[in-house]
């Protein structure tokens, strides 16, 4: 196998045939077949390395809405008086035309 190393002696290249140099990266040639991101370049020498354990991630922890919790969503009553309130403000605002106050909306 021909493996390409980068100047960090990580493998960015495998192959089985021959790879043509490329100026800043190592090429060594090995009988052994290895998974290219379990290898690095260490003084000239494939290594073989454990790939990084990874920290289990915390998740925060399940809230249930209560009637104390603040972040307690609004109901849908409280939408509705808040959305009739904006339209009495947008009402106050935009006089409706002579169409809408008669009544005759198409």
């Amino acid at each position: 196998m021909h493996y390409l190393f980068n100047s960090n002696g990580e493998c960015v290249i495998t192959a089985q045939s021959p790879i043509e140099p490329i100026d800043g990266y190592t090429h060594v040639e090995n009988n052994e077949v290895y998974n290219p991101w379990e290898i690095r370049l260490i003084d000239g020498v494939i290594t073989k390395q454990e790939p990084p354990k990874e920290e289990p991630k915390e998740e925060p922890p399940h809230e249930e809405p209560t009637e104390d919790n603040p972040k307690l969503t609004p109901s849908v009553e409280e939408l509705s008086d808040s959305v009739a309130g904006l339209y009495e403000l947008l009402a106050n605002v935009i006089p409706p035309t002579e169409e809408e106050s008669e009544g005759k909306h198409e």
